[in-house]
């Protein structure tokens, strides 16, 4: 084995370890709102919230974190670090975090006009802040198809999921990647959206 193959294992185990050891308890730890749903993002280094509001992006990104650390991590993670692994119980951990925040993405969205919200007060209730940039919806759609994967994958292990079903979230997804598919701000003109839209194709092929 190369001298270099041993730094990049060496370096996986180290992220591996950090990831596993650090950074996902943090925001276990920190970041759920068990009482509205949804999670936290404004926290300092030591967990401390600094304000509640509701970041939409990051709504999204974490569904997605937490159903795609459950859906791919069961027993040892890496083999050049063995001692790190995904228990049961950390992988039920994942799973209620996801649940947590599946269950709130929809506040995301404006009754108005099924646009998104940057942010929002804690519990979802009333918008303040409104973005035209997609990275919101873009993290939606993210989350609900991860999701989506976590509910098939504790059905193939003959886990209890609820009353959530993988199709609603597929639908919802979906759903929204063609409204933005239509969606045109005042401020587009065709070239701008043209080249945008480019950006979800690769060799004539939809990335989604």
């Amino acid at each position: 084995m190369s001298a270099s193959v041993q730094r990049v294992r060496a370096m996986r185990a180290v992220w591996t370890r950090d990831l596993m050891s650090g950074v996902l308890p943090f925001w276990l730890r920190n970041s759920i709102d068990n009482e509205h749903g949804g999670y936290f993002s404004c926290l300092d280094e030591d967990g401390t919230l600094l304000d509640d509001s509701k970041y939409h992006w990051l709504q999204g990104r974490e569904v997605w974190t937490w159903s795609r650390m459950y859906n791919n991590l069961v027993g040892t993670v890496d083999s050049a670090a063995p001692d790190v692994s995904a228990t049961e119980t950390v992988r039920e951990e994942w799973w209620h975090a996801a649940v947590c925040g599946a269950r709130f993405l929809d506040n995301s969205r404006r009754e108005s006009d099924g646009l998104f919200n940057f942010s929002s007060t804690r519990d979802g209730s009333a918008g303040l802040h409104f973005q035209r940039r997609p990275y919101t919806a873009v993290f939606y759609i993210l989350g609900n198809l991860e999701f989506a994967e976590a509910i098939k994958t504790r059905l193939k292990e003959g886990k209890p999921t609820g009353d959530f079903k993988s199709e609603d979230f597929q639908r919802k997804a979906l759903d929204v990647f063609e409204q933005f598919r239509k969606y045109r701000p005042v401020c587009w003109n065709s070239s701008i959206k043209l080249e945008w839209w480019k950006r979800f194709f690769r060799n004539g092929v939809m990335l989604l």
